[in-house]
């Protein structure tokens, strides 16, 4: 996760997206022989146009995503060069306070899961 003045960067997931219509993080799959760390600072660019620099691991877990297990990994960055702005498949980019987030969640918008707890987790403990 992207951390700027105590929000985080949510990006919003487009069309044939597995996150579809829902706000997430920029993340994804690693490709073959990336680290975890280094699938997250492509992602970062691909999915909101910024580098960052990973500070921490924050969590990992195993989830299962439509039937594939997989291990997730979240790290905290900080942008060192760009300005956050929709890649390809991404509608939208956005700086959000937790408030927002839990406002997100009721309303169905945000992802659900391990990914989510994690997020607000963090975010909770920055405040």
């Amino acid at each position: 996760m992207i951390i700027q003045n105590k929000e985080v960067l949510l990006i919003l997931e487009g069309d044939g997206a597995t996150n579809q219509g829902l706000y997430s993080v920029p993340g994804g799959r690693c490709g073959p022989k990336e680290s975890p760390a280094d699938c997250a600072i492509r992602e970062a660019f691909e999915e909101a146009g910024v580098v960052v620099e990973i500070h921490k691991e924050i969590e990992n877990f195993l989830t299962t995503v439509r039937g594939n297990c997989f291990y997730g990994h979240v790290y905290e960055s900080r942008i060192v060069s760009g300005v956050p702005s929709p890649g390809p498949g991404i509608i939208a980019v956005c700086w959000a306070h937790l408030d927002v987030i839990e406002e997100l969640e009721k309303r169905g918008l945000m992802i659900e899961g391990k990914l989510l707890k994690a997020v607000k987790s963090h975010l909770k403990s920055l405040s």
